[in-house]
């Protein structure tokens, strides 16, 4: 969500979910604690359906679904998430409707908007998308854009970009300064400096949250 953005409550999440499933069959919610739910469907065909759209924008927020495992503890659970404007940079004009530029998009990951400037073609440097991507895997500067009988390259340009390490999967710092990679490297960091890196980290997340 946006910074100043209100968390949804369990009423108002059935309610705007409800509205963009359009189920026939009923369909049960359970709050798990730390923003997971689980969700029950009556019927497998809704289920099916649920399943195959994957991520819900709810404008703003958005649900990502996965499916249960055994032994689920929402507390042992950590962000591989985020979501992050995207440039595509210098793409030609006939690649800007809004279907083209969220099938461009999601190779690095779930495609939620575009921005008015470019949906509007208010200039012509970059298109600019919301992506919902997931960290742990690869993240590529550049996409091969192809047609029949032609394909290019575009830029991929990200905008404040979290950092990520792929040994804890956390967000919020990377392998090199990971402290349970170099404990010894962590205790020689003075309070004083810990202390300004963790003021500067919750800031840096309350604006793209």
């Amino acid at each position: 969500m946006s910074k100043g953005d209100k968390p949804y409550t369990a009423r108002d999440l059935a309610s705007k979910l409800g509205k963009t499933w359009k189920m026939v069959h009923q369909w049960k919610m359970f709050y798990l604690g730390r923003g997971f739910y689980d969700f029950l469907f009556e019927h497998p065909d809704d289920f099916n359906q649920i399943w195959t759209a994957g991520t819900v924008s709810l404008q703003p927020g958005l649900i990502r679904l996965s499916q249960w495992t055994k032994d689920f503890n929402h507390n042992s659970q950590t962000q591989t998430h985020a979501l992050l404007w995207i440039r595509l940079v210098a793409l030609p004009q006939e690649y800007w409707r809004e279907r083209t530029l969220k099938e461009i998009a999601s190779v690095v990951g779930t495609p939620i908007s575009i921005d008015g400037p470019t949906r509007n073609k208010a200039f012509e440097h970059y298109a600019r998308i919301l992506v919902d991507i997931y960290l742990s895997k690869r993240v590529y500067d550049e996409i091969l854009v192809e047609r029949e009988g032609f394909a290019f390259n575009v830029e991929v340009q990200y905008e404040r970009r979290p950092m990520f390490c792929h040994h804890c999967y956390v967000l919020g710092h990377n392998v090199m300064s990971c402290k349970r990679l170099h404990p010894e490297a962590a205790k020689a960091v003075t309070p004083y400096f810990f202390n300004y890196y963790y003021l500067i980290y919750n800031v840096y997340f309350d604006e793209i949250c």
